[in-house]
């Protein structure tokens, strides 16, 4: 598949195959290489409570981020015009490859709102459902950020609790307003709370 092919389908329905190959062929044949990559990047763009020890996400202890790290990251993510415009995407159609095949995206707030503009949903056992939200509203554009809720539905609920405000700063738990723990792991999401920043 084309690597354009390969990023929608990564970044829309989360295609973890699609991940791997691109982790491999970036890392010049070496999907430990690529993750080495990604942490340098990490350190270089400011993530000083993220680490990387696989280019999907999946659960390990040393494999781990913050509300604050993905808000940053996805802010600067969403300043690349071709990664802004993937996730906008309702759905796409991938024509390379051995057949030609539609995917959807997951984070189905695009479709139902016009002010969603991404970004990334996700799940695994341990880290429960996450939502990296941005959305343009009142002026500002945002960032919204929730993880570990129980449900993919709690998780949508809240992110767009977090879009429709005019905060853009330190936001939402469930006992008011507070800053977030220093870190959260896939194996030990705290549920209820996320970040918003302006991200233009």
């Amino acid at each position: 598949m084309s690597v354009h092919d390969l990023l929608r389908a990564l970044l829309l329905p989360s295609a973890n195959d699609a991940a791997w190959d691109l982790a491999y062929n970036v890392g010049d044949g070496s999907v430990s290489r690529f993750v080495r990559l990604m942490n340098r990047e990490a350190k270089r763009l400011g993530l000083r409570h993220t680490h990387y020890s696989n280019p999907i996400g999946l659960d390990d202890a040393h494999n781990y981020s913050t509300a604050a790290d993905l808000a940053k990251l996805a802010s600067i993510d969403m300043r690349i015009p071709a990664f802004a415009k993937i996730v906008d995407l309702t759905h796409a159609t991938l024509k390379s490859g051995s057949h030609v095949r539609t995917v959807v995206n997951r984070n189905d707030l695009v479709a139902r709102y016009h002010y969603v503009d991404g970004v990334k949903t996700g799940h695994t056992e341990q880290a429960r459902y996450v939502l990296v939200g941005a959305a343009h509203r009142s002026g500002a554009s945002i960032v919204s950020v929730v993880l570990g809720e129980p449900s993919a539905t709690r998780t949508r609920s809240r992110c767009c609790a977090g879009a429709s405000t005019s905060t853009t700063e330190w936001s939402c738990s469930r006992g008011g307003v507070k800053s977030p723990p220093r870190r959260s792991t896939n194996t030990e999401g705290r549920p209820g709370w996320c970040r918003r920043d302006r991200f233009r």
